[in-house]
């Protein structure tokens, strides 16, 4: 597995998730419920995930060992949070079998 790490331009953290090179949405202090949003973007940055079931397994994962969250409700509202500021900025996670998830597709 290749492992790409983090790049700095210009004060700007790009990240690649899903084969797109992104700036991280959030500031290094942002968190919802007390998570903080950054470290789980970063986190997914590191894992190589590309599908949705990684994405969802990595996130999930990460709430629940880096956090004192217990409401698996809360923990949902973040992975969907976290999902839809990416698919801002152009990240389709892909479906196992390779095709872009329509979930959380672009609308226009």
């Amino acid at each position: 597995m290749i492992r790409i790490t983090a790049k700095m331009y210009q004060s700007q953290e790009y990240l690649e998730i899903a084969g797109k090179l992104i700036i991280c949405p959030y500031q290094e202090d942002q968190s919802l419920y007390g998570v903080n949003l950054h470290d789980l973007v970063c986190q997914l940055h590191s894992s190589g995930a590309s599908t949705i079931d990684e994405f969802q397994s990595v996130i999930l994962g990460a709430i629940g060992s880096s956090s004192q969250l217990t409401d698996m409700d809360k923990a949902v509202d973040i992975f969907k949070q976290v999902m839809m500021d990416l698919n801002k900025l152009g990240v389709l996670p892909v479906h196992s079998i390779g095709l872009p998830s329509a979930t959380f597709a672009s609308r226009s």
